[in-house]
C-alpha cells in the first residue's frame, strides 16, 4: 500500500473465512429456531397436494400446530439459511423468492412467527418476499399483517410487498386501496410495487399510473416498467421511453431499456445508446450498457469503457471491473495494474470497493491496498469495516483487534463498534471504553449511539443522560437518536419530546426531528418544526424546510409558503428559488 501508515495493519495474509463464518453463524440461528420434533421427511420443492391439505388443516386455532406441521414437513430451514449464504444480494433475492414462491398461507404465517425472533440485514427483504406471496393468497391477511409491524421503516416495505402481490391477483381492488392510502411515503412505496406488478402484463398502463400519482414515485417507478418493457420489445420501449417529458424519469427508463437490451443484444443496444442526443443519458445508458456486457465478456466491456470520454468514464468502467472481479479477480487486477496512476485510477478502485465488500471484505482489502493514502482509500476502509461487521461480527473483530497502525484504527474502529451495536450496544460500549481518548473514541460512541437508537432508542438515550456529561457532544448524541427515532417511529419519538421540559434540548431534538421528514412527508416535519419554542430557531427552520422541499416539489412549496408563517422578505427570496 502506498501510504505513510505500514501496510500490516491489513494483515490480509490471515486466513479471513468471511463467508464461511458469516454462513454458519446465520446457520446456527436458523437452526435453533427452525427445529422442530416430528417427522423428518421434507417435500420437494414443487409439493404435494396432500402436504398443502394437511398444512391448511394444521393452521386453525392458535397457528402453533401450523408452525409444526410446517417445520415437520418442509425443508424451509436448510433452503433458507442456503438463501443467506448466497455470494450476492441478487442471489440472496432470487433465493427467497423461490422459497416463498413454494410456501401456502399456513406456512408463511409460520414464517413469519419465527422470523419475527431474528433481527439481521436480510430480515426486511425476507418479510417482504413471504408477504408478496401470501398477498397473492388471501390478500386481506397480508395487508392487515404488514399493517401491524412496529417499526415503520419494515412497515413500508412489507405493505408495499404485500399490495404489489395483492395486485397481482386483483389490480384494481388493489390500486382502489392504495389510493386512499394519506398521502406520504408509505403511499409512494405502495405505488411503487403495484405499479411494478401492473407492468409486468401491461406496461403501457403501468406507465399511465405512474404518470398520475407524484413525481417521485413516477421516477422510482420508470425503471421497473421499461425493464420489463424492454425484456419483451426493446424497440417499442425505446421509443416510447423518448416521448416522456419528464427528465428524471426518461432517464430511469433509459437506463433500464440499457441494461435489458444489452443482455440480449448488446451491439443493438449500443447502437441505439450512442444514437442518443442527450449527453447525460448516454453516458448513463453506456454505463448500464456495460456493466451487462462485461457478464458476457468483461475484457471487451472494459476495453470499450476505457474508450468513453472523460467524465463518466470512471463509473462505466469501474462497473465493468466490478463485474469481472465477480468472476475473475486476478484477471480485473491485471487489468488495472495497466492502468497509469491518476485520480481515474482511484475513483475506479473506490467505486470497485464498494461493490464488493458487502459480499467479500478480503477482495476489497485486495482493491483497497492499490489505492494510494488519502481520503478516498480511508473512506473504503471504513465502509469495509461497516459492512464487515453487519454480514460477519466475529471476523470482523479479529480482524480490527489485529491492527496495529493507529490510522487504520481510528478509520475502523468507528465503523466496528457502531455495527455490533445492532445486535449487542452493550458488549459494542465496552469496546468503545477501551479504546484510546480522543477522537476513536468519540468517533466510536456516536457510532455506537446511532446504531443503538435505531433498535432501542429510550436505551440509548438513557445511557446518554447517566453515562455523558453535559456539553456540545451529549446534545448532538441527542438530537442523532432522536432523529433516527423519528424517522423509524414518528409517533413514539414525538411522545418522547413532549415529555421533556422546555428548552434547548427539547428544542433541539424537535429540529432533528423535523429533517427526516422534509422530503418524504412535509406535514409530519412541520408539525415538530411548529413545536419549537425558540422563535429564532421555529423561523429558521421553517425556512430550511421550503429550501429543500422547493427543490423536489416547487408548486407544494411555493403554495405552502404563501400561507406560511414566514416573513414577506423571507416568502420573497424563497419564491424566488429554482
Amino acid at each position: 500500500m502506498q501510504s505513510s501508515h505500514p501496510a500490516p495493519g491489513f494483515n490480509l495474509n490471515k486466513p479471513l473465512l468471511i463467508s464461511a463464518a458469516g454462513a454458519f453463524a446465520v446457520g446456527i440461528a436458523f437452526g435453533c429456531l427452525f427445529t422442530s420434533s416430528g417427522t423428518s421427511e421434507k417435500r420437494s420443492a414443487s409439493g404435494s397436494s396432500q402436504e398443502k391439505s394437511e398444512s391448511a388443516a394444521n393452521s386453525s386455532g392458535d397457528g402453533s400446530s401450523a408452525a409444526h406441521s410446517m417445520w415437520s414437513t418442509h425443508d424451509f430451514p436448510t433452503r433458507l439459511h442456503e438463501a443467506l449464504s448466497s455470494g450476492s444480494d441478487r442471489k440472496r433475492w432470487r433465493a427467497i423468492n423461490s422459497i416463498a414462491e413454494d410456501l401456502d398461507p399456513a406456512q408463511i404465517r409460520a414464517a413469519l412467527a419465527e422470523i419475527d425472533k431474528l433481527h439481521m440485514r436480510e430480515r426486511p427483504m425476507i418479510l417482504a418476499q413471504l408477504l408478496e406471496r401470501w398477498a397473492e393468497q388471501d390478500p386481506k391477511s397480508a395487508v392487515e399483517y404488514a399493517n401491524g409491524l412496529k417499526k415503520n421503516s419494515e412497515r413500508q416495505q412489507a405493505l408495499a410487498a404485500a399490495v404489489g402481490g395483492w395486485a397481482d391477483k386483483d389490480p384494481q381492488t388493489a390500486k382502489d386501496y392504495a389510493s386512499k392510502l394519506p398521502a406520504g411515503p408509505l403511499k409512494d412505496a405502495v405505488y411503487q410495487s403495484l405499479i411494478g406488478t401492473i407492468a409486468g402484463s401491461d406496461p403501457e398502463q403501468a406507465l399511465q399510473l405512474a404518470q398520475s400519482v407524484s413525481p417521485r414515485v413516477g421516477q422510482m417507478s420508470a425503471y421497473s416498467i421499461f425493464n420489463q418493457w424492454a425484456g419483451r420489445d426493446p424497440q417499442s420501449a425505446a421509443m416510447r421511453a423518448a416521448q416522456i417529458s419528464n427528465p428524471n424519469m426518461r432517464r430511469s427508463a433509459l437506463n433500464a431499456i440499457a441494461s435489458t437490451w444489452a443482455s440480449t443484444d448488446v451491439t443493438a443496444a449500443l447502437t441505439w445508446a450512442q444514437a442518443l442526443t442527450d449527453g447525460n443519458s448516454r453516458r448513463n445508458a453506456l454505463d448500464s450498457i456495460a456493466q451487462q456486457w462485461a457478464q458476457i465478456d468483461p475484457k471487451a466491456a472494459a476495453d470499450f469503457a476505457s474508450t468513453l470520454p472523460p467524465g463518466n468514464r470512471a463509473q462505466t468502467l469501474s462497473n465493468a471491473l466490478s463485474t469481472w472481479a465477480d468472476s475473475d479477480m486476478s484477471g480485473a487486477l491485471d487489468w488495472i495494474s495497466q492502468m497509469s496512476d491518476s485520480p481515474e485510477k482511484t475513483r475506479v478502485l473506490q467505486q470497485m470497493s464498494y461493490r464488493g465488500m458487502w459480499q467479500d471484505p478480503e477482495r476489497a482489502l485486495q482493491i483497497v491496498q492499490l489505492m494510494p493514502a488519502g481520503d478516498p482509500q480511508d473512506n473504503v476502509l471504513r465502509n469495509i469495516a461497516n459492512s464487515w461487521i453487519q454480514n460477519d461480527p466475529t471476523g470482523a473483530l479479529a480482524w480490527a483487534q489485529q491492527q496495529t497502525d493507529e490510522h487504520v484504527r481510528r478509520m475502523i474502529w468507528p465503523s466496528i463498534a457502531g455495527g455490533l451495536a445492532q445486535t449487542d450496544p452493550a458488549a459494542a460500549m465496552k469496546i468503545v471504553q477501551s479504546l484510546n481518548a480522543g477522537q476513536e473514541r468519540d468517533n466510536a460512541t456516536n457510532n455506537v449511539l446511532s446504531n443503538w437508537g435505531e433498535n432501542d432508542p429510550v436505551s440509548a438515550l438513557n445511557w446518554i443522560a447517566s453515562q455523558m456529561t453535559d456539553g456540545s457532544q451529549k446534545n448532538d448524541s441527542i438530537n442523532n437518536v432522536v432523529g433516527s427515532w423519528a424517522r423509524n417511529d414518528p409517533a413514539g419519538a414525538e411522545r418522547w419530546i413532549e415529555a421533556l421540559p422546555v428548552g434547548d434540548t427539547r428544542d433541539n431534538a424537535l429540529r432533528s426531528a423535523s429533517y427526516q421528514f422534509m422530503q418524504s412527508d412535509p406535514n409530519t416535519a412541520l408539525r415538530f418544526i411548529g413545536q419549537i419554542g425558540d422563535d429564532k430557531m421555529r423561523t429558521q427552520q421553517y425556512e430550511n424546510f421550503a429550501q429543500n422541499w422547493i427543490r423536489y416539489d416547487r408548486d407544494a412549496a411555493l403554495a405552502w409558503i404563501a400561507n406560511s408563517p414566514l416573513s414577506t422578505d423571507a416568502k420573497t427570496r424563497l419564491s424566488k428559488m429554482r
